[in-house]
C-alpha cells in the first residue's frame, strides 16, 4: 500500500459525501482529518441555519456520529449525538444515510 493510498481513499469518500449533502441541502464549514489518529476525521456543517458535527472515530469502535450545536457560532456547543452507527470504516460510510440523518435531525422528510 503507498503513502498516499489513505489520504486519496478518504478525500474521494469526502467528495462523495459533500455531493450527497447538497440534497439536504447542507454546506460544508470545515473538515480535520487525522492519519495518525486512527484515521479518525470531523466534519462540521450547516443546514438550515443549524451546526452539525460528523464525526468517525476510528480508535472507538469505528463509530461514526452525529452532533447539533446548541449555538450557531463559533465556539460551537455540540449536544449529545442525534444519530449513530457502530462498526462503519471512516472511508466507506454510506453518504445517504448521513444525509437522511442530517434530515431527520432537522425534522424533514
Amino acid at each position: 500500500m503507498d503513502l498516499q493510498d489513505h489520504p486519496i481513499r478518504h478525500l474521494e469518500q469526502t467528495i462523495k459525501l459533500v455531493t450527497a449533502l447538497k440534497f439536504v441541502p447542507a454546506q460544508m464549514l470545515d473538515h480535520q482529518d487525522s492519519y495518525e489518529s486512527f484515521g479518525s476525521w470531523t466534519m462540521t456543517l450547516r443546514a438550515s441555519g443549524n451546526v452539525f458535527r460528523v464525526v468517525w472515530d476510528g480508535k472507538e469502535r469505528l463509530l461514526l456520529t452525529l452532533q447539533r450545536s446548541r449555538s450557531r457560532k463559533q465556539p460551537y456547543d455540540w449536544q449529545q449525538p442525534v444519530w449513530e452507527r457502530s462498526g462503519v470504516d471512516g472511508n466507506g460510510i454510506v453518504p445517504m444515510e448521513l444525509v437522511e440523518a442530517v434530515r431527520a435531525a432537522l425534522g424533514v422528510s
